[in-house]
C-alpha cells in the first residue's frame, strides 16, 4: 500500500505521461517489495541453526508479531523459521505491489490532470507523511 500511495502521488506531477516510464516505477516497485521477503528469508536461514534449541518459542513469537501488526514488518524473517518456500511468496507480493503501483500511478494522473495544482500538494503531503511514518517506526 505504501507503493500504491507513492504511486498516486508519483502519478499527480507530469513525472508519468507515458506507459514506459509508468511500467519502468511499477516494475521497480514490484521488485524492491518481492526483494524484502528474501533479505528476511536469508536472515531467517542464517539465524535459524543458532535457534534451534528454543525455535519454536521464537517461531511463536514471530508469528503473533505478525499476526498482531497484520502481516507488517515480520514476514520475511517468519518464512525462513518455518522452512517456506520463498519463491510462490515473492512472485505475489512483487505481483501485487506492480499492479498496485499501476493503478496509483493512473489515478494519480487522472486526479493530477483534473485537480492540477491541488493533486501535486496532496502528492507532496502523501510522500512526506509516509516518510515520516518510516522515520518514526525505525527510530521506535
Amino acid at each position: 500500500m505504501d507503493s500504491f500511495a507513492v504511486s498516486l502521488a508519483i502519478g499527480t506531477t507530469t513525472l508519468c505521461r507515458d506507459r514506459r516510464t509508468c511500467s519502468r516505477i511499477a516494475f521497480h516497485f514490484g521488485v524492491f517489495q518481492a526483494m524484502l521477503p528474501v533479505l528476511g528469508w536469508l536472515a531467517g536461514s542464517f539465524i535459524a541453526r543458532y535457534l534451534q534449541t528454543y525455535d519454536h518459542w521464537v517461531a511463536f513469537g514471530l508469528l503473533a508479531q505478525i499476526g498482531i501488526r497484520l502481516l507488517i514488518s515480520g514476514m520475511g524473517l517468519s518464512l525462513a523459521m518455518l522452512d517456506v518456500e520463498i519463491l510462490q511468496p515473492i512472485l505475489i507480493i512483487g505481483i501485487v505491489t506492480m499492479i498496485l503501483s499501476i493503478n496509483g500511478l493512473q489515478v494519480g494522473d487522472r486526479l493530477g490532470l483534473r485537480f492540477g495544482k491541488i493533486m501535486r500538494v496532496a502528492g507532496g503531503v502523501i510522500l512526506i507523511s509516509i516518510g515520516i511514518r518510516i522515520l518514526i517506526t525505525h527510530i521506535l
